[in-house]
């Protein structure tokens, strides 16, 4: 009698343990799924984003597609920002800076649209700044969606517009 309750509580508790590792390992895929999510985010208007500050040079700019850009862009940081590592905080004050020091007023259309109407700027080595900034971030947002662990996906490090500057250019 005793080996068939042994049994049976043993049995009871491997059940357990596999519905606990089960649960485990549809929540670590969940929270894969939504950070995957939020990078797909953030990816969809880094690469046009890029692309415009290059085309500044030419001088031919679409004030209306960058107003709709930079405000696409800064809904995006607003969205995901619950869900990139707490290290990422400065996202939206860096992406300021980078743009701002790189295309000019148009940064302010997330504070008030009509301080965004002053024009388009650029700067041969600001803009590329800005632009190169925008191609590590890119490379940073993709190497945090590819990560497998959640673990391993809070620990990648997005410096920020400043420290960027700081450890490539100067």
């Amino acid at each position: 009698m005793s080996d068939a309750v042994l049994r049976a509580s043993s049995d009871a508790v491997r059940g357990l343990l596999g519905a606990w590792m089960q649960l485990r390992t549809l929540k670590a895929e969940d929270q894969r799924h939504l950070r995957r999510e939020a990078a797909a985010d953030l990816l969809t208007w880094i690469p046009e984003l890029r692309v415009r500050l290059y085309r500044l040079e030419s001088g031919k700019c679409d004030k209306k597609a960058w107003r709709r850009l930079m405000a696409e862009a800064y809904e995006s940081v607003r969205r995901v920002r619950h869900r990139t590592p707490s290290g990422w905080g400065h996202l939206r004050l860096s992406l300021f800076d980078a743009i701002g020091n790189g295309a000019g007023s148009v940064v302010w259309i997330d504070v008030s649209p009509s301080a965004a109407d002053g024009p388009l700027t650029y700067d041969r080595r600001w803009t590329e700044n800005a632009a190169e900034y925008l191609g590590y971030m890119q490379a940073v947002v993709q190497r945090w969606s590819d990560e497998y662990g959640r673990r391993s996906a809070s620990k990648v490090v997005l410096l920020s517009y400043i420290d960027w500057l700081r450890r490539s250019k100067w």
